[in-house]
């Protein structure tokens, strides 16, 4: 009897995590835990690690090896997994062929795992609405009251209006550029719903 479909796609899944932890295990028997990636990293100070932390660099490397061995590790070093933004730096300064980017990344994917779903789950919720928040509060910094009543988003007005016929989709690409078309400046990255005024010249 021939396995369906599904199994097949379930047996290939479970093939490339195991190849991929398998070589998450040899990257970590390779680390000498010397230390010299923590030291080039370039994220390490907005990554929140602290002076004590890096006062024994080899002590954060040792900790990303452990947390890729058994999920365990300091926090430093999870702090450091946390921040990573794969500059890429860590592998140059390397002297014996190990990826510490691809080391970062897998303590990252087992930290994960080891994480409660629902936890997972409310997190994400809460950074969505938080994002949403903020795009708000940035929308009321770059903007005054009077395109921001013509939004909807003024503070007499918490909800978006119905825009008709005569608005426009204006989409600014441009951080702190000035919308000559609209006499709207400071405009952020984002796609805008304002109505038509006339243009300067």
């Amino acid at each position: 009897m021939q396995p369906t479909s599904k199994s097949s796609a379930e047996s290939a899944a479970l093939t490339f995590e195991a190849a991929l932890d398998a070589r998450a295990q040899t990257m970590a028997d390779a680390c000498m835990r010397c230390g010299k990636c923590v030291e080039v990293c370039p994220v390490t100070g907005p990554g929140e690690l602290g002076t004590e932390d890096l006062k024994d660099p080899a002590a954060v490397i040792g900790g990303v090896v452990d947390i890729v061995r058994a999920g365990h590790g300091n926090d430093a070093a999870r702090k450091w997994a946390n921040a990573c933004i794969l500059s890429g730096e860590c592998i140059k300064a390397c002297d014996y062929g190990v990826n510490p980017r691809f080391l970062l990344y897998m303590a990252r994917v087992k930290m994960a795992r080891q994480a409660d779903p629902g936890v997972q789950r409310k997190n994400g919720v809460d950074g969505f609405r938080k994002v949403a928040r903020e795009v708000m509060q940035l929308s009321r910094i770059q903007l005054d009251d009077a395109p921001l009543e013509r939004l909807g988003r003024g503070a007499s007005a918490p909800r978006a209006r119905k825009t008709t016929d005569r608005s426009r989709r204006i989409s600014f690409s441009t951080p702190a550029a000035t919308c000559s078309r609209h006499r709207i400046s400071r405009c952020s990255r984002s796609t805008l719903w304002i109505r038509s005024a006339s243009p300067t010249r």
